[in-house]
């Protein structure tokens, strides 16, 4: 028999990953010196979002990276919105601008996250601001074009 090495993964109730190092291919681990590391898996932003309480904790990556993409998901949304019904001029500007300070006010009320410990407001209000720009005017131009034209 030819003896390859080969590593197995076992997830035990989606937070912690139990690796194997095995002797055989397709072998299963016969005593605990087989069993290499228990590490935890990090759950997804989304998911620490969703489950967050007062005492999670936010990297400032993690802060960012949320900031970002709530505000790319919000500016789409809204974007359909303002094409939709016909909104022009500063009517669509006006509800883009609200949509902003909801996901602001989202982080402050929901999230319980202090500005200062992120580099204050600018620079949360400015993560992803000129993307979150571009995907709201594209949407609202594209959506207005698709449905009133």
């Amino acid at each position: 028999a030819v003896l390859h090495r080969c590593v197995a993964y076992a997830y035990l109730d989606h937070t912690q990953i139990l690796q194997f190092r095995c002797s055989t291919l397709g072998a299963h681990p016969t005593s605990a010196s087989d069993v290499v590391e228990m590490a935890p898996q990090k759950p997804s932003l989304f998911m620490k979002m969703i489950s967050a309480s007062d005492d999670t904790s936010w990297s400032k990556d993690e802060v960012l990276d949320l900031v970002h993409w709530q505000k790319q998901i919000a500016a789409l949304g809204a974007g359909l919105v303002c094409g939709m019904l016909p909104l022009l001029n500063l009517q669509g500007v006006a509800v883009y601008a609200i949509v902003l300070l909801s996901c602001m006010l989202f982080y402050r009320v929901v999230l319980k996250i202090d500005h200062d410990d992120f580099g204050g407001h600018s620079a949360l209000l400015g993560e992803g601001l000129p993307f979150s720009i571009a995907s709201f005017l594209l949407t609202w131009i594209l959506s207005y074009t698709l449905c009133h034209a």
